[in-house]
């Protein structure tokens, strides 16, 4: 089953900036900032510990650590990519900052 950004519109094939301007308005939860769900209205983190995917097996092993345990993280379907920089333009650069400008502040990416 292909999900469809409208009728007849797949996501397959569609690019970064293509499905960035056509959920622009969208409100899902799975396209909500992540700070949303880490932060109090005061804007107090609610955790003591915020794991970043761009350095997963870092942050996995100071979990474990913490944890008293020993596991190691399979490496599953890994690719070689750029720096998340590369894949930006203008538009799409916008784009971000305009719906996740605070987690870009908050989690300190710099474009």
């Amino acid at each position: 089953m292909k999900l469809e950004a409208e009728p007849g519109r797949p996501f397959t094939g569609t690019s970064f900036g293509e499905f960035l301007e056509w959920s622009e308005n969208i409100t899902d939860a799975h396209l909500a900032p992540q700070y949303t769900y880490l932060y109090a209205a005061n804007g107090a983190c609610l955790l003591d510990f915020v794991g970043r995917f761009e350095q997963l097996d870092q942050d996995f092993g100071r979990i474990c650590a913490h944890l008293g345990v020993r596991l190691e993280l399979p490496r599953m379907n890994a690719s070689v990519r750029a720096d998340y920089r590369d894949y930006y333009n203008d538009t799409t650069r916008r784009l971000i900052e305009s719906r996740y400008g605070e987690d870009v502040e908050r989690f300190g990416y710099r474009f």
